[in-house]
């Protein structure tokens, strides 16, 4: 069954390509052009890969126009052309994208916000080698301004958490207790969507495997307890991405094959742009058939 709704996923996506307007890795072809690569590996058919041969020329060209963004932004963009380099999908190497970085120390520098986070998750995830005691005191320091500014969604907090469990655990310490009562409060006060609220409870464990401090795996059960007896099988979809990008494809979360298979057939029936995205759509979906798939 899995093969099937895999295959009707990458048509689906081959099909309405051109609906997506945005190159992006979450809300736009990026995403969709990773899966298709991967569907192409699995399925052992090239079309899928020429297609998204096609793409990622129309991406290459559209990157210089983008925000810094995760989402929609070039950091998001600049994580898939690393996975696909490292995956042996495209041909390059790190210095192919050496033009835009000198941006994206402008944005570090510039600003504490979420554009900031997801500047500072592309060097940790993409460019270790960059992540040095200047680079890593300055994101401390804006992290630190971030936390200091009022409350954030857990969605926000949680793209903290991933770039600090990649900083060196001395720039983090300052700014731990701040973290810690900021998690506390989006939690307390429900400022989060499920889906942010699954993956904060890995963030949390990995947090405390780090820190060594025992009060994020306290934290990490009260995630659990909420979501207890919840039906999160539409709401996991939106936390691939994260499992695709933050955890490498590590984390598996077993998914319902029938609902999964009908979900995919009520989509295709009518499909819109975001039903396609790698942020909860096809692409979504196709990816967490092949993450789990691999991990069996």
């Amino acid at each position: 069954m899995n093969e099937n709704t895999l295959m009707k996923v990458a048509n689906g996506l081959s099909a309405n390509m051109q609906i997506m307007k945005s190159p992006g890795l979450l809300h736009g072809k990026m995403g969709a052009a990773i899966f298709l690569y991967l569907y192409a590996r699995y399925s052992g058919c090239s079309v899928y890969s020429d297609l998204a041969d096609y793409q990622m020329k129309e991406i290459f060209i559209a990157r210089y126009n983008l925000p810094g963004s995760f989402a929609n932004g070039m950091s998001g963009i600049g994580w898939g052309i690393h996975y696909l380099i490292r995956e042996e999908f495209i041909n390059g190497n790190e210095n192919i994208l050496a033009d835009i970085e000198n941006r994206f120390y402008h944005i570090i520098r510039q600003n504490a916000n979420e554009e900031m986070l997801d500047v500072g998750l592309y060097f940790a995830l993409c460019r270790p080698v960059l992540m040095n005691d200047l680079l890593s005191s300055l994101l401390a320091k804006q992290l630190t301004g971030l936390l200091s500014s009022g409350c954030h969604p857990l969605g926000i907090l949680n793209k903290v958490m991933a770039l600090s469990l990649r900083m060196p655990i001395h720039q983090v310490h300052p700014y731990e207790k701040m973290l810690f009562h900021a998690v506390l409060y989006a939690i307390e006060a429900q400022l989060y969507r499920l889906s942010d609220l699954m993956c904060c409870k890995d963030f949390m464990r990995a947090f405390g495997e780090k820190s060594a401090n025992n009060v994020w795996d306290k934290l990490s059960g009260r995630c659990e307890t909420i979501l207890q007896d919840r039906d999160l099988r539409k709401d996991r979809l939106e936390t691939v991405w994260q499992r695709l990008v933050f955890f490498d494809g590590k984390i598996d979360i077993n998914y319902d094959t029938d609902w999964m298979s009908e979900l995919v057939n009520n989509l295709i029936k009518s499909i819109t742009e975001p039903d396609l995205y790698l942020s909860g759509g096809l692409s979504a979906i196709g990816f967490d058939i092949l993450l789990n798939d691999k991990l069996r």
